[in-house]
C-alpha cells in the first residue's frame, strides 16, 4: 500500500494488523510506503494495537517533531494510554530527512501516552530517535526490538524524557551523532 495522506486512528480499543502476523525481530508481509512530511501513522485513542506492519518511509524534508508512527500528537491537554506497538519495522533507510524520528510517544507533560509498549519491532536508519519517550509519557516499556543505524543517521536508540520507563532485552546499534549514543537519558 502507498499512501499520500497521513493515516489517523482516533476511536478507542483498535487494532491495525497484518492478516498474516508476524512474530518478534520478523519482517512483515504488508507493507505501507510513505513520502510524506508529516507523521505517516498518527494515534490519538486508548488501547491501540498495530501489530506486524512494514513501514517503510522514504521523506526527504519532513514537519518539525514528525516521526514514522506519532501517538498523541496534539497539545489537547489528554493522555492516551495503552498503545501498543508489536513486531513492526520502521525500515526508514529512504529517508533523507535528519529531523525525522522513528516512534514518539506523547507530545508533552500534558500530551503523554502512558503505559505505552513498543516490543519486538525492528527500527531502521531513522534521522534523528529511533524511539522517543517524551515527557508526560510514564511507565512506558521497550522491549525486545532491534534498532540498527547502517548509515550512521540515528541521533539515539532510546531517548526518555518521562520517569517509570523500562527499557529491556533490546540490540541497540547507533552512530550517536551527536554524543548520545544508544540509550539517551534525559530525565532531570
Amino acid at each position: 500500500i502507498t499512501t499520500t495522506t497521513s493515516l489517523t486512528m482516533t476511536k478507542d480499543d483498535v487494532t491495525l494488523t497484518a492478516a498474516q502476523a508476524v512474530g518478534s525481530r520478523q519482517y512483515p508481509n504488508v507493507t505501507i510506503v510513505s513520502t510524506l512530511a508529516g507523521s505517516l501513522l498518527t494515534i490519538d485513542a486508548n488501547n491501540v494495537t498495530v501489530d506486524s506492519i512494514l513501514f517503510d518511509d522514504n521523506t526527504t524534508s519532513s514537519t518539525s517533531a514528525a516521526a514514522v508512527i506519532d501517538v498523541n500528537s496534539s497539545s489537547t491537554g489528554e493522555d492516551f494510554s495503552g498503545v501498543r506497538i508489536l513486531n513492526c519495522t520502521l525500515e526508514c533507510t529512504g529517508s533523507t530527512d535528519s529531523d525525522r524520528d522513528g516512534i514518539t510517544l506523547g507530545t508533552d507533560a500534558s500530551d503523554g501516552a502512558l503505559n505505552a509498549l513498543v516490543e519486538g519491532c525492528t527500527i531502521i536508519d531513522c534521522g534523528n530517535q529511533a524511539i522517543l519517550i517524551n515527557v508526560g509519557s510514564e511507565n512506558s516499556t521497550i522491549r525486545n526490538c532491534k534498532i540498527y543505524d547502517v548509515a550512521d543517521v540515528t541521533t539515539n536508540g532510546v531517548k526518555v524524557l518521562a520517569t517509570s520507563c523500562t527499557i529491556e532485552f533490546c540490540n541497540i546499534l547507533t552512530s550517536g551523532a551527536d554524543g548520545n549514543g544508544c540509550i539517551h537519558n534525559g530525565v532531570a
